[in-house]
């Protein structure tokens, strides 16, 4: 993908994402730009009526799909496959779609603008990949009373290095037109305090307006007048596309990994972690039996098990036994297995993630889990294996830091 594109966010659902979505697409086009669409929300398809933009998809010769042209505007929308039909697929089937419609089309346009489902999952990752070196940024959408979800989607840019163009705020109060009154519905805006907090522009600050409603009545299209929009569109259009190195950094950090340094990181952790935690209370606290037996698998940053000798899965078995955690060579049954990208257990050991531009953010095992790069097997072992492997990692990371940090830097 060689357009430059840009991701609308929001923590949740219902604070108007796809209002703002339409009110981007059409502005641009209205200044003259030809304006990719891509409706990611596949379970709640609707930015085709906000933009009254109607038909179905075509394809080139060579197999390429034509999106729904409309004037300056190309759309595609699951509705246009799956009709009125209800859609519960996966997350994998939704980042498959995603890449297809992403890399498989004849856009034709300028800019690519990609409403995402609330929250941010696999579709968000898909973009973010597709759209390597062409990523201009995201728009994050937060409502008053919902400010916290917001500030998870902002942190995990952040963790990620993913740039935010700005933050816009709908439903922040409603003037009654008749009397004059403004009141606070939704409680005090609050986006302010995000933007000092995390030092990222608020673009506008939507009221609740009932022209809104009237456009929905007449069916569209739907969007926010351009006194409201002009700085969001000025931001977009200053904004540069920033190559991530989302996955080439990853991918080349990957190929300098050496077993033995792996290996020698591993088997460190375990020799200081027995001479600085209490395994006795561990087992108490987190009722892990005498003879218990975990499992590490390391992965490369694409999720996929790197390989030792033989071409098997690089794997380490270890055991707890009385005061010790001991690496076993084959046990006959393993309790729980945490699979761990390897540069994500390096920097949950240090308590810190370098990104590509340098700059360093705080992070956890359980940042590991929350953001993907872990994920465990083993039934029963997600929240006792997660509270277990937090425990295990973490409680010892000062001293594993301080003892094998050139080591572990070696991975960032």
């Amino acid at each position: 993908m060689d357009i430059p594109a840009l991701s609308v966010i929001s923590g949740k659902g219902g604070v108007g994402k796809t209002l703002v979505s339409s009110s981007i697409v059409l502005a641009l086009a209205a200044r003259g730009k030809r304006v990719g669409v891509v409706d990611a929300d596949y379970s709640n398809p609707n930015l085709h009526r906000f933009l009254n933009v109607k038909g179905d998809v075509d394809f080139t010769a060579d197999r390429r799909m034509i999106p729904v042209r409309h004037g300056n505007i190309s759309l595609f929308t699951i509705e246009s496959i799956a009709d009125d039909r209800g859609i519960g697929m996966r997350g994998e089937d939704y980042a498959n779609i995603t890449r297809d419609v992403l890399e498989f089309t004849d856009w034709n346009s300028d800019i690519l603008v990609v409403d995402m489902p609330a929250a941010v999952g696999d579709e968000w990752r898909t973009v973010l990949s597709v759209m390597d070196n062409y990523y201009l940024g995201s728009i994050i959408v937060v409502q008053p009373s919902h400010i916290e979800t917001a500030e998870r989607v902002i942190r995990l840019h952040a963790v990620n290095g993913v740039p935010i163009i700005g933050i816009v705020e709908n439903m922040v109060g409603f003037t009654c037109p008749k009397s004059g009154e403004t009141y606070e519905i939704f409680g005090p805006s609050s986006s302010d305090e995000l933007s000092q907090k995390y030092g990222i522009p608020v673009l506008a600050k939507i009221p609740v307006m009932l022209e809104v409603q009237d456009m929905m009545h007449n069916g569209g299209p739907i969007a926010l007048p351009d006194t409201v929009m002009r700085p969001v569109i000025d931001a977009i259009a200053a904004a540069q596309p920033r190559k991530l190195g989302f996955l080439e950094e990853m991918r080349r950090k990957v190929k300098e990994y050496s077993l033995n340094k792996i290996t020698q990181v591993l088997v460190s952790s375990l020799k200081i972690m027995n001479t600085s935690l209490n395994i006795k209370v561990m087992r108490e606290q987190y009722s892990v039996a005498e003879g218990a037996t975990a499992a590490i698998m390391l992965l490369n940053d694409d999720g996929e098990p790197l390989t030792g000798s033989g071409g098997a899965p690089l794997m380490y078995n270890f055991r707890v036994t009385g005061d010790k955690v001991v690496l076993v060579e084959k046990p006959k049954e393993v309790d729980t297995l945490l699979m761990i990208k390897v540069r994500a257990m390096a920097a949950a050991l240090l308590g810190e993630k370098k990104l590509p531009d340098g700059t360093r953010v705080p992070y956890t095992m359980l940042d590991a889990f929350l953001n993907n790069d872990a994920r465990l097997a083993g039934a029963g072992s997600f929240v006792h294996g997660l509270r277990f492997y937090k425990y295990l990692f973490e409680s010892a990371r000062i001293e594993i830091s301080k003892q094998i940090r050139p080591l572990l830097e070696a991975f960032l």
